[in-house]
């Protein structure tokens, strides 16, 4: 058998689209097509050849090699103990049965060590049946038998939490801002499941009801709670045996977000320190998150000079071109806001700076957002930085245009009662072409807008963090600032 790697010095057509993907040449198969062929992507030809390259990148996969990926040990350990069971499986349809019992060993010994459960169910029962078919041992039957029986129960209360932790995951994503309904359905599920705990030790158990319970405390804006019940959870895990950085990422990203919301910028740069050792050198999705969260809590202290530090950062990092859309709109967006901070003069930008340089003013101003997941209120913010560059560029021609335009996504998208704050935001707004953009009137006349918002402060509201990127009381003072 032939095995011929992909990306070496090979002229085949295979070669080429392969790497015309992996350098990112094209972005569509029209584009590859035409390149390759010089025609569309509905040719025959490469058709063929775009389904014989999936086939070859899912058949390397097997070879990839995992050690930089960010991969925990339980990960690493899954994957080693699957392959071999593999090779026990194997093993036994040629009739190699010590071979076979060697392999699936080895897969139970770390599946038992790291937890796997379906795997520990899989490999026992297959040596539950070799010692009973083939090698006649009835102690070793007794011993799997055992084994297999009390995973099995485990196995059952595992879907059982998985199926009840991914009900509130879905009930986020499905309405975002009605954090009441996720937190008392949250509430009510954890409660059900909360004996479990004390019943069992299995990691993945744990992980679902204590990730479950965290969320509906963080949708209930009890932060102080959701802190104490993270540092449970993170203390239960460090107990286990195995490097589990993913999952304490996502539990240090829980407190780095309440210590925000409380104002808590010491303890929350703590964490955000905390989360960085964790991801170590692995800049993938969840390094952007938690860069995304430090982002939020220097904006929200008042610590402008490190948020655009840590955006430049960011910006610069080559592997953000390779997450997915909504991570690069966000940075896009994130990138307008450290703009505007220094175009007032809030923010020196160092003097060979590369990456605001580069940022497009005109065409950011000019544009209609339509973010790729508008229904979460994501344009608000871009709406709102429009207007504020406008205003403090003294285009109030500009401004009157955009003001109109958030007035009609308002009235679309924005509901009054899940979005009290920016409500209240997007009509003190409304009140400074009112007063001629003349700073006294513009005050006068959205005061009572701005007592409305004080009287709903940012860690009681009821909206998803990302829309309010800079508190609206602090926009709200960079606007009135920039007027006559």
């Amino acid at each position: 058998m032939k095995l011929s790697i992909l990306g070496q010095n090979d002229q085949s057509k295979l070669n080429e689209l392969y790497l015309l993907i992996a350098q990112q040449k094209v972005q569509s198969d029209d584009e590859a097509a035409q390149l390759l062929y010089n025609t569309d992507s509905s040719l025959p030809a490469y058709q063929k050849l775009r389904s014989k390259l999936k086939g070859r990148l899912v058949d390397m996969l097997f070879l990839v090699d995992t050690e930089e990926d960010f991969n925990d040990d339980a990960t690493l350990a899954y994957k080693a103990a699957w392959r071999y069971s593999s090779a026990a499986n194997l093993m036994l349809t040629k009739g190699a049965i010590n071979i076979s019992v060697k392999y699936a060993e080895r897969a139970l010994k770390l599946a038992l060590t790291f937890e796997h459960i379906d795997l520990v169910m899989q490999v026992s029962k297959l040596l539950r049946g070799i010692y009973s078919t083939y090698l006649f041992d009835e102690e070793k039957f007794v011993e799997y038998s055992t084994l297999y029986q009390e995973y099995e129960e485990v196995s059952e209360l595992e879907a059982r939490v998985e199926k009840a932790y991914e009900e509130v995951v879905i009930l986020s994503v499905k309405a975002v801002s009605n954090n009441e309904e996720i937190a008392r359905r949250g509430e009510q599920i954890f409660k059900e499941l909360e004996p479990i705990l004390e019943r069992y030790n299995h990691f993945s158990l744990h992980r679902y009801i204590r990730f479950l319970q965290v969320t509906y405390l963080l949708n209930m804006q009890a932060y102080e709670e959701t802190i104490i019940a993270s540092q449970a959870a993170i203390d239960f895990m460090r107990t286990k045996k195995m490097n589990l950085r993913s999952t304490l990422t996502g539990l240090l990203s829980h407190q780095l977000v309440c210590h925000t919301q409380l104002k808590n910028y010491a303890a929350g740069k703590a964490k955000l320190e905390e989360c960085k050792q964790e991801i170590g050198n692995f800049h993938g999705r969840s390094f952007f998150k938690v860069q995304e969260l430090g982002l939020m809590l220097f904006l929200h202290s008042g610590h402008y000079q490190d948020a655009y530090e840590l955006t430049r950062a960011t910006l610069s990092n080559e592997s953000l071109l390779r997450q997915d859309a909504y991570t690069q709109e966000s940075w896009t967006i994130f990138q307008a806001y450290i703009h505007y901070l220094i175009y007032i003069g809030k923010v020196k930008a160092v003097e060979d700076d590369q990456v605001f340089t580069r940022f497009r003013l005109g065409r950011f101003l000019n544009e209609v957002p339509v973010f790729s997941k508008d229904k979460r209120g994501k344009n608000i913010p871009i709406l709102v930085m429009q207007i504020l560059f406008n205003i403090a560029m003294e285009r109030y021609d500009r401004t009157f245009d955009r003001i109109e335009a958030i007035g009609k996504y308002t009235s679309r998208y924005i509901k009054r009662d899940e979005h009290f704050r920016s409500n209240c935001f997007i009509k003190m707004l409304l009140q400074i072409p009112i007063a001629g953009f003349q700073r006294r009137a513009a005050e006068k006349y959205a005061q009572k807008y701005l007592d409305k918002l004080t009287e709903a402060p940012l860690e009681v509201a009821n909206q998803p963090y990302e829309i309010e990127i800079i508190p609206y009381e602090d926009l709200w003072q960079l606007a009135v600032d920039s007027l006559a």
